[in-house]
Order: structure tokens, then C-alpha cells, then sequence
């Protein structure tokens, strides 16, 4: 079956006629199914996951009296591989998932749902949490598919900076962006320390370490000779290792996509948790963070903790992807080669760090908290007729 998929996908008229034949067979699906009132679909990052603000929501509705006599299905690449402590699961991109996303009442998503096939029905609900505050320019596949993401019911946004963002590039109302931070944040303002202490266990991280969580972004224009996505490490392990191993140890997380090709040497001062399910139990453990053009910055802020800017291609990066917010704004010092963030990294004054964290914070994610509850309430009041849908 992958064989017959990528032969459809390199044959450039096959996959033509494929799309064509898709199109028609959606389009005879849409008008014979309807929505059904009680049906809710989740799905996170096109079914590689059961996490981000859509599992945040999912755990909000499971408690919920409203939502009892509710069917939740969660939408999988891989269905097997998670367990679900209600509704049942199903294979994303298969011929039940769009069945089942024609036939819900409510889609809850980080990405989209539509695949590109513009299937929603007028009655149905469509929540989408996005990712995360855009600091570098959205692609130009999110550009293509302008006419699903308009159609969005539901988002929620940080502040007014990435609400504007967003209603500009998707089309959306402001009405519909609410303000309210990310649901998959809200942990992170609870009182988490006996769950950071289980964390530094899981790790086995030692007691007498701070953590530095290194993320840099994805680079889709970093491409080998097979035409492989790839990573240029800007980091010399054995000089981190010999400078900060005293007092750091380095958890590493890379893109999934990248992760596999990365040499991490073996030096015990760096873990690599790129895989690690939770994103957010490395934001609670690590002690300052660095990346470079990543939202991770407005989430890790609610946090009030030191962040770097390791931005060693920001030339390229610039003239190939471009940022909607000039680097300046960070409550941070701007490094373009490794000498420079190290010395900040040994001399820095960890409490002025935090203190223009938490500026930050206040302009840019100031909502934090409650963001399952606002979304959840938005919901049901449109189910209850209380918002014309």
C-alpha cells in the first residue's frame, strides 16, 4: 500500500486524477452525511499524537457532566499506540476518518481537519487551538488552504499579536479568536513541584544540576543529497560539555523529523528528548530555555524563567522563511555564534532574566490558566443555541 501511495504521489498526472476522484467522492459524502449533535473528533498534529491543547480540551470535556451522554472519537496515524480513557479511536487519513469528520457535530484540532478538501458543513463546530504563537512566518501550505482555515469557529490566541496574525492569514473573524492562552498551557500555572521531582526521576537528572532545555526549530530548507530533510548542528558537544558540566545538564529536543540524524556523542552532560511525550514536563523540570525562532518562547514565558536566543543562521533564515516579529522584542540577548551564548550562559544574572521573562510574559501571553475552561464554555454555549453557528 505505501508503494501504491508513493507512486500516486511522484506520478504527476496519477496524482491528479486521484485528487480529482477524491474531490468528487467528498463531495457525494458531504451531502449524504450529516452532522450527529453528540459527536466530538479530536486530533493533534495530523494523528502522530495525543497531546497539545486538543488533549487538554479532551480531558476538560471527560469531566464535564454536559458532555456524558457525548461519543468522542480521536482520530490516530497509529491508533494502537495510545489508550484513551473514553471514546473510541479511529485511523487518520482513512476512509472512516472522513466519515466520522462529516458526521460530527464538533472537530477539535491543532492543525486541520479538512486535509484540504473543504468538507465542512454549515452546522458544524470548528474549534482549532493552532500551535502556538507564530514568531517565524507561517508556511505556504497554510497559505493554500486559506478557504478550510476561514471556516474556523473556535481558535484561541495568546494576545491581540498573534490574534491579529491569525485572522490576517486564515481569514478568520476576531470574534471567533479568543484570547485566552493555549489549553495545553494551562498546567503550567498549577502548583507542579512534587510532579517536577517525578520528572527529574524519569530522567534521572541528578539533584545538584540546572537544566538547560536546548529547541531549536525546524528548517525545511535544510535538505541533503538524497533530498532527506537534515539538521546542521550549530553546537560543539565536547565544548558545552567541558564548560557547563559542573553546574548543567543539557536536554536536547529536535524536531522528529531531524532527530534520527543528530550525533549526540554520547556525553553524559546532554540527554536527547526529542521523543519524550511530554512537552511540557520539559518546560517544568528545565531551568532556562534556548532556541531560536520558535512559539516556545511565548509558552515558556508564563513560566517566568531565563531564555536564550541562539539565532547562528539568522541571515538565511531570514531570506528563506522570514519572522513577523523582529528578534529585539525577546527578553533576551540575541547570539549569532556559540562563544557569544556560552559566555551569556556562565554570567548571565538569573534574576534580571526572569524579571524581563516576566515582561514579556505580561505582553504577550497574559491570559494563562484557564484556556480548556473558556474554550469549553464557548462550546457548549453554541450547543445550546447560545451562539448563532
Amino acid at each position: 500500500m505505501k508503494k501504491v501511495k508513493l507512486l500516486i504521489k511522484n506520478h504527476q498526472c496519477l496524482y491528479k486524477i486521484y485528487l480529482q476522484v477524491s474531490q468528487f467522492m467528498i463531495w457525494v459524502m458531504k451531502f449524504i452525511l450529516k452532522p450527529k449533535k453528540k459527536r466530538i473528533l479530536f486530533i493533534s498534529f495530523n494523528g502522530d499524537r495525543f497531546d497539545g491543547s486538543p488533549r487538554a480540551i479532551y480531558d476538560y470535556i471527560i469531566h464535564d457532566p454536559f458532555f456524558d451522554t457525548y461519543e468522542l472519537v480521536w482520530a490516530f496515524k497509529n491508533p494502537h499506540q495510545f489508550h484513551l480513557s473514553r471514546g473510541k479511536k479511529i485511523s487518520f487519513d482513512s476512509l472512516k476518518y472522513f466519515y466520522y469528520a462529516m458526521t460530527s457535530k464538533v472537530w477539535i484540532t491543532n492543525v486541520a481537519v479538512e486535509r484540504g478538501k473543504a468538507f465542512k458543513h454549515k452546522h458544524t463546530i470548528y474549534i482549532n487551538t493552532w500551535h502556538g504563537t507564530p514568531l517565524k512566518n507561517i508556511d505556504n501550505e497554510k497559505e493554500k488552504n486559506k478557504k478550510c482555515f476561514s471556516q474556523i469557529d473556535i481558535m484561541c490566541s495568546q494576545s491581540t499579536f498573534d490574534q491579529n496574525i491569525f485572522s490576517d492569514i486564515f481569514h478568520i473573524k476576531k470574534e471567533n479568536i479568543l484570547c485566552c492562552d493555549l489549553p495545553r498551557n494551562d498546567i503550567l500555572c498549577k502548583d507542579n513541584q512534587e510532579h517536577i521531582k517525578n520528572i527529574r526521576s524519569d530522567l534521572k537528572i541528578p539533584e545538584d544540576k540546572k537544566v538547560i532545555l536546548y529547541m531549536p526549530t525546524y528548517r525545511e530548507f535544510e535538505i541533503d543529497k538524497n533530498g532527506m530533510i537534515t539538521f546542521n548542528m550549530p553546537i560543539h558537544f565536547e565544548k558545552w560539555s567541558q564548560l557547563l558540566k559542573d553546574d548543567f545538564i543539557l536536554l536536547f529536543r529536535a524536531h522528529y523529523l531531524v532527530d534520527k540524524v543528530i550525533d549526540y556523542q554520547n556525553i553524559d552532560f546532554i540527554k536527547s528528548v526529542s521523543t519524550y511525550p511530554s512537552l511540557n514536563d520539559l518546560y517544568l523540570v528545565s531551568d532556562l530555555l534556548i532556541s531560536d525562532y520558535s512559539s516556545a518562547y511565548f509558552d515558556y514565558s508564563i513560566l517566568n524563567k531565563p531564555m536564550f536566543c541562539f539565532a547562528y543562521d539568522y541571515k538565511e533564515y531570514m531570506e528563506k522563511r522570514g519572522l513577523y516579529m523582529d528578534l529585539d522584542v525577546l527578553p533576551c540577548q540575541i547570539h549569532y555564534d556559540e562563544d557569544s551564548l556560552l559566555d551569556d550562559l556562565l554570567h548571565f544574572s538569573y534574576v534580571d532574566a526572569c524579571a524581563k521573562a516576566k515582561e514579556f510574559q505580561k505582553q504577550f501571553a497574559p491570559h494563562p490558566g484557564h484556556a480548556a475552561k473558556c474554550i469549553v464554555e464557548n462550546l457548549k454555549n453554541r450547543l445550546n443555541g447560545g451562539i448563532n453557528e
